[in-house]
């Protein structure tokens, strides 16, 4: 038995090495590279990424706070922004922590991350790298939870002015910077994720890297950005909400009224699939009322919708003609490319008139606590636009 089981072996080696010599291999002669080279290579790829995200992270919250910004007389709920972000070295984690302290040289000090334009930050010479010192008085360069100690500094400050104390090309200056009313809500980038899609939860945007890639352009972004801060100022998330909870008290009052007649009930999933087809009617209606205002939204805040709405077209391209036609909780792209031409029309024939840039919204809902900022009063007069 012994031997049988060598001579098996043996034999399955003289195949394998009949296979094997069988088998082609390339006949060119090839570089080979030792792992110092390759390593270099792979953190030369990795701080690539790292960059390139930061730069369209930067990007998109640069358009966000410009909307926030000039349309702040159109929302209630309202922040005060002092015109730049700070980061430092605990803002990252694992292999990103390395990278960001070797290409901001960063430590745990806060510095300036982005400078926003049309504040007094980027009129008195802001600029990335700076790292702030002091705050009103405040000092902040030495705590560990330096970033809420500036936000607190700035909000317990009752003047107008905000004097801030900056260390820039190893000199230390004082800046004032004037805080502005803007639209209170913030931006989320997702560079790891290809989705093309961007949502907003009534308190944030959230944006991903694959809408950003089919919206590089500064107007079609705008326009995006635009309409999910609509969704946050018109209360969509808590109206949608609302109509949940209102369908399903009418689908169990239902229920219950036919109990006391017949035996026969609507079950658990029967109610859902009701609630979420009722609900997605709305949903399209709001998506609609989005696009209307963040057009508006964006138009004020200097960016061109003239040409923005093809982006409804090269979206029907990036989804082979999907959704030419066909609406779920969004319209169509056919039907908002046409909607929103006709929303285009009208701000044009409004900028003709000399009419205020407001949207015409002539409701409001005091059932499910929505405050929505009356229109009629606002001035509507935004800065000159960005484009003739």
């Amino acid at each position: 038995m012994i031997v049988f089981m060598r001579l098996l072996r043996a034999l399955t080696f003289m195949a394998l090495a009949i296979i094997i010599s069988g088998c082609q291999s390339p006949v060119s002669h090839i570089h080979g590279a030792s792992d110092e080279e390759i390593n270099a290579e792979i953190r030369l790829q990795k701080e690539m990424v790292f960059t390139k995200a930061a730069e369209e992270a930067e990007h998109v919250e640069i358009i966000m706070h410009n909307i926030l910004l000039k349309n702040a007389e159109l929302c209630t709920n309202k922040a005060r922004s002092v015109g730049f972000l700070v980061h430092n070295i605990d803002d990252y984690r694992g292999e990103n922590k390395e990278i960001a302290e070797s290409l901001y040289q960063l430590d745990h000090v806060q510095q300036v991350e982005i400078v926003y334009p049309h504040t007094d930050a980027h009129k008195y010479g802001l600029k990335k790298g700076d790292k702030i010192i002091a705050v009103n008085g405040i000092d902040v360069s030495s705590d560990k939870d330096k970033a809420n100690k500036i936000s607190d500094a700035f909000a317990n400050n009752t003047q107008d002015i905000n004097k801030v104390l900056i260390l820039s090309d190893n000199t230390e200056r004082e800046i004032a910077l004037k805080a502005q009313e803007v639209c209170n809500y913030r931006m989320l980038y997702f560079p790891n994720s290809l989705e093309v899609n961007a949502m907003a939860d009534g308190k944030r945007v959230f944006f991903m890297r694959g809408m950003y890639r089919i919206a590089k352009d500064d107007n079609e972004l705008a326009l995006i950005i635009g309409h999910e801060i609509a969704h946050n100022v018109m209360k969509h998330s808590k109206k949608k909400e609302w109509n949940s909870l209102w369908l399903r008290g009418l689908a169990n009052a239902y229920n219950i009224a036919l109990i006391l007649r017949t035996p026969y009930v609507l079950n658990e999933d029967m109610v859902d699939y009701a609630i979420n087809e009722v609900r997605d009617i709305n949903s399209v209606d709001f998506e609609r009322e989005a696009d209307y205002i963040g057009m508006y939204f964006a138009e004020r805040a200097g960016y061109d919708t003239s040409n923005a709405i093809r982006l409804w077209r090269k979206m029907a391209v990036e989804f082979s003609g999907s959704a030419i036609e066909k609406r779920n909780t969004h319209p169509a792209t056919a039907e908002r490319f046409v909607y929103l031409q006709k929303t285009h029309d009208e701000i044009k024939a409004k900028r003709q008139n000399n009419q205020p840039l407001i949207p015409e919204v002539t409701w409001r809902d005091d059932r499910i606590d929505i405050d929505l900022v009356d229109l009629s009063k606002a001035d509507g007069t935004p800065d000159t636009p960005a484009y003739p």
